[in-house]
């Protein structure tokens, strides 16, 4: 889903959000495929009964994400969306937590 060109943020911190959202179960999969499209969205879980549960992110560079959650609420089919948390860091620190994980090995 294209986003307008002028949504760019210039914001030095990570946020993360946790949306649920429901639609009618006849919309579920033009809803799924449309959800699919944006940036920085996750499905977590879904069902054919019209309902997800989704992880929406921003990083610098990114549209707001009060805009990207107006932008779901708008797609065809949404009925309600409901904000389930909301985290914000330093962009840094997660930076820095990135930079710190290790590869993991297998060892038989």
């Amino acid at each position: 889903m294209k986003q307008p060109d002028d949504c760019p943020t210039n914001t030095s911190e990570y946020i993360v959000c946790g949306l649920v959202l429901l639609s009618r179960a006849e919309d579920y999969q033009q809803l799924l495929i449309r959800l699919k499209t944006i940036s920085g969205l996750d499905i977590y879980n879904s069902s054919e009964n019209g309902r997800f549960a989704v992880t929406l992110e921003e990083l610098p560079g990114d549209c707001r994400i009060t805009d990207q959650i107006e932008t779901i609420r708008n797609l065809p089919g949404i009925v309600d969306l409901s904000l389930a948390y909301s985290h914000t860091e330093p962009i840094s620190d997660v930076l820095a937590a990135e930079s710190s994980i290790e590869p993991s090995h297998c060892h038989e």
